[in-house]
């Protein structure tokens, strides 16, 4: 069984081409673009989240399954998405003329 070494790798060859501060910003740059791809997945994960709970809103339906896990343990789960509306005072004028 062959144990690979870090400094028998291509990676390591190449990154002895470049100096010693040019290393540093390419672990810098790596480390910022992990960090920027783990954001874009957390705002995947909430559209999905969002349009989730969007469909359920306007089936009226009850979210769950793991929708409902993510908003209770975000701290959601007492609001409503749904609000009653009163009409009465939205009337429309009448003409005594007829």
């Amino acid at each position: 069984m062959k144990v690979f070494k870090f400094k028998q790798t291509d990676y390591f060859q190449i990154l002895k081409l470049v100096s010693q501060s040019d290393r540093i910003k390419l672990f810098l740059v790596s480390l910022i673009q992990i960090f920027l791809a783990f954001l874009d997945l957390i705002g995947v994960a909430f559209f999905g989240l969002i349009g989730s709970v969007t469909v359920a809103a306007i089936s009226s339906t009850k979210v769950a399954g793991r929708t409902e896990s993510v908003i209770n343990f975000i701290g959601l789960e007492n609001y409503t998405s749904q609000v009653p509306v009163s009409y009465t005072h939205l009337t429309l004028p009448t003409s005594d003329l007829v």
